[in-house]
C-alpha cells in the first residue's frame, strides 16, 4: 500500500513568501550581531559621598551631546533643595547605567545651591566604568562644574611581572598574564631578554621564544631564564623580559619584566687566620672579628685600619713552649 502527502497551497504560499524569507534573514542578523552589540557597550556606576550639606548637592550624568543620561543623583529625603546640613552617600549601592555605548566626550555635571562647592572633607563623585574607576573629583567652588571624559572599549593587555633572584638560585621565573579583555581568539607572542646592568652570557643565558594564549582574560604563561653564578663579587644587577611581537595587533605588549639578580659571592670577609710555626705546626687562629666595617651593598672597599682577636692554641701534653705574643 502507498501512501501519498499532498501540501496544501496556502503553506507553499507562505513558504515562498518573500516577507518570510526577509523575516528570517532579520533574525540571522541579530543572531549575528547582538553579542557584538552588546559588547561594544558599558555599564558605568556612579558613586556620590556628601558628609556636609547634602541637601544642596547633585549630579547628572550627560552623553556627549549634553543629553542626560537616566536618573539624576542626590538626596532623594533632601533632594537639592538646600534646605538642610545633612549627609549622605550611595557607597555599596551606587547609581547603574547599564548598556552605555562606547564614546568621548561624556560627562557629568556637579552642581550646588548656595554657590560654595560641595561641604565637607571627603567628598567626591566617582565614577566606575565595569567596575573600573575612570573618574574621581569633587565641586570645589561655586554653583556647578562639569568634568568630561571618555569610555573606551577595553583593550586586552600582556603584563609581566618583576622578579628578584640571588645567582645561586639557577632560574628566574617570570608570569605573563593576559588581562583587561579577552580576544577574538587564541594569539602568539614572541619574547626576548635585554641587558640593563648585566651582561649576557656572564650573568644569565639569551632567552627568546614564543607564548601561546587562549584569548581568555587571566590565562597565564611563563618564561624561565636560567641564571649563571659565578665566583665573582658583583653588585646588584638587572635585565628585563620584553614581548616584542604579537599575532593579535589589538592586544597591547608594552609592559615589561624586570629581572634582579643579587650577588651571593663576598669580598674577602673570610675569618683572619694567623699562623705560627711550633713544633708540629701547630696553628693559632683568631676568635673572630674582621677588617671590613660596611657590608656589600654599602662599600665593600670599606675597612678599619685595626683589628684585634684573642688567639688561641692547642698545646700537646709534652709540647715546649718557645714563645708567646
Amino acid at each position: 500500500m502507498g501512501y501519498r502527502f499532498a501540501i496544501q497551497p496556502n503553506l507553499m504560499n507562505l513558504l515562498a513568501s518573500p516577507s518570510l524569507w526577509q523575516a528570517g534573514r532579520k533574525l540571522l542578523w541579530l543572531l549575528l550581531f547582538l553579542p557584538m552589540l552588546a559588547m561594544s557597550q558599558a555599564n558605568i556606576t556612579i558613586e556620590v559621598n556628601w558628609p556636609n550639606w547634602s541637601s544642596e548637592n547633585r549630579v547628572t550624568f550627560r552623553d556627549p551631546g549634553n543629553n542626560q543620561i537616566g536618573a539624576r543623583i542626590c538626596n532623594p529625603a533632601t533632594c537639592f533643595n538646600g534646605s538642610s546640613n545633612n549627609s549622605y552617600n550611595n557607597i555599596g549601592s551606587p547609581a547603574s547605567y547599564p548598556g552605555i555605548a562606547y564614546g568621548t566626550g561624556y560627562d557629568i555635571l556637579m552642581e550646588d545651591t548656595w554657590g560654595d562647592g560641595w561641604n565637607g572633607f571627603g567628598s567626591y563623585v566617582r565614577v566606575y566604568q565595569d567596575g573600573v574607576l575612570i573618574v574621581d573629583t569633587d565641586l570645589t567652588g561655586g554653583t556647578s562644574g562639569t568634568f568630561t571624559f571618555d569610555i573606551l572599549a577595553p583593550t586586552p593587555v600582556l603584563t609581566v611581572d618583576d622578579v628578584t633572584v640571588n645567582e645561586g638560585d639557577g632560574t628566574a621565573t617570570f608570569t605573563v598574564t593576559h588581562i583587561s579583555a579577552a580576544t577574538a581568539g587564541p594569539f602568539t607572542v614572541n619574547y626576548t631578554t635585554a641587558d640593563v646592568s648585566t651582561t649576557v652570557g656572564s650573568d644569565y643565558t639569551l632567552t627568546t621564544g614564543t607564548l601561546n594564549f587562549t584569548g581568555a582574560i587571566n590565562d597565564t604563561e611563563q618564561i624561565i631564564v636560567p641564571i649563571t653564578d659565578d665566583s665573582d663579587f658583583e653588585s646588584t644587577e638587572t635585565f628585563t623580559v620584553q614581548l616584542n611581537t604579537v599575532s593579535d595587533p589589538s592586544v597591547d605588549i608594552t609592559d615589561t619584566g624586570t629581572g634582579t639578580i643579587n650577588d651571593n659571592d663576598l669580598l674577602g670577609d673570610t675569618a683572619l687566620v694567623l699562623y705560627e710555626e711550633f713544633d708540629g705546626y701547630m696553628d693559632y687562629t683568631s676568635t673572630g672579628g674582621t677588617l671590613r666595617t660596611q657590608d656589600n651593598n654599602t662599600n665593600a672597599c670599606s675597612i678599619t685600619t685595626s683589628s684585634s682577636g684573642t688567639l688561641t692554641s692547642p698545646i700537646l701534653s709534652g709540647a715546649t713552649i718557645e714563645k708567646t705574643y
